[in-house]
């Protein structure tokens, strides 16, 4: 795969996405002990819904959209939905305490928080009245959510019907969303550990996380072809490259039993 300028990482989402459709598994969560696939396809759908509905709840390119949660496929499809509509993700970490989630949601001026489920939607909760940009708190989990009313909060799911909506309104907005942007475009902001003073935000453009993910990836993982100054957390970062390389393949394919 040639990264080129114009290259973006929802440009080759959606192209891998049309090549595989159905017949190829993007990836699998484990559920009840049961490794459940979920096709190109699955992959496909979930991030339109998602990247409509949140262009439907009025986000613009540059927004920025924070993420917090544990490994999950939902997770991935909202990052790929806020970078298809043109956003920009922030992940944060899951153990992250109250004041660094404010310090973080604030600082970066996020306009809409997925949280997994009661636990992060607490703590959306908890600093809004801090952080004035922020305008939705979106959660996946219903565990726990039954006595909560507030019209700040709102469930994937309703993301999604939104999405899809907005997708029989205008059916070739999505692929429009895609196409748009170029590789030197902001696709996420990660924050450093903040060991030494405040977390200092890193912007990362599309065309740094596809050259990493590809110069990374596609010799033996042990000799890369580059070397890196990590001034994140490698595993913070690493993670990330995984996702590009391997889930967009863009680098060599890890087979599995």
């Amino acid at each position: 795969m040639e990264i080129t300028k114009d290259l973006t990482i929802p440009k080759l989402f959606y192209a891998q996405a049309e090549r595989f459709g159905k017949g190829r598994v993007a990836m699998r969560e484990k559920e009840f002990g049961i490794w459940r696939p979920i096709t190109w396809q699955d992959y496909l759908d979930n991030v339109k819904a998602i990247a409509l509905g949140l262009v439907r709840l009025g986000l613009k390119p540059g927004d920025k959209v924070s993420i917090i949660g544990v490994n999950r496929p939902e997770g991935l499809f909202a990052e790929m939905a806020v970078l298809c509509a043109g956003g920009v993700g922030v992940w944060l970490f899951q153990e992250s305490l109250m004041e660094e989630v404010r310090y973080i949601i604030d600082h970066s001026d996020t306009k809409f928080f997925f949280g997994e489920g009661q636990e992060e939607v607490d703590k959306g909760l908890s600093i809004l009245e801090a952080c004035p940009k922020l305008e939705k708190i979106i959660w996946d989990d219903p565990k726990g959510m039954r006595n909560y009313t507030l019209d700040t909060l709102m469930s994937l799911k309703e993301v999604r019907e939104l999405g899809r909506e907005l997708d029989r309104e205008q059916p070739d907005l999505f692929k429009e969303l895609v196409h748009q942007g170029a590789g030197a475009d902001t696709a996420l902001l990660f924050y450093t550990s903040g060991t030494t003073s405040l977390p200092k935000g890193v912007l990362l453009t599309h065309y740094n996380m596809l050259s990493m993910g590809k110069n990374l990836m596609t010799v033996d993982p042990c000799e890369p072809t580059d070397d890196y100054v990590s001034y994140l957390p490698f595993a913070w970062i690493g993670e990330q490259m995984m996702s590009i390389s391997c889930g967009l393949q863009i680098g060599y394919t890890l087979n599995f039993p």
